[in-house]
């Protein structure tokens, strides 16, 4: 008989999703080198993140390598 294995889900807090959506803005750091960074697997996870922040606003362009408006 085959079992499935449960996977993990992770909780950060929000102290350190702040400092994540924070580095994101300064802009050193795109949001795949932040994922590597932190070792954040699913790749939504940061982009969600700032979307629920709410002081950037999503700007989807081809030009953009930053996809986004700070507030």
């Amino acid at each position: 008989m085959l079992t499935k294995k449960s996977k993990k889900t992770r909780i950060y807090s929000q102290t350190f999703k702040s400092r994540v959506i924070e580095e994101y803005k300064n802009g050193f750091l795109s949001i795949e080198k932040l994922q590597r960074k932190y070792g954040i697997t699913k790749s939504g996870t940061i982009l969600k993140w700032i979307k629920e922040d709410g002081s950037i606003e999503a700007i989807y362009t081809t030009e953009n390598h930053f996809p986004f408006k700070i507030h």
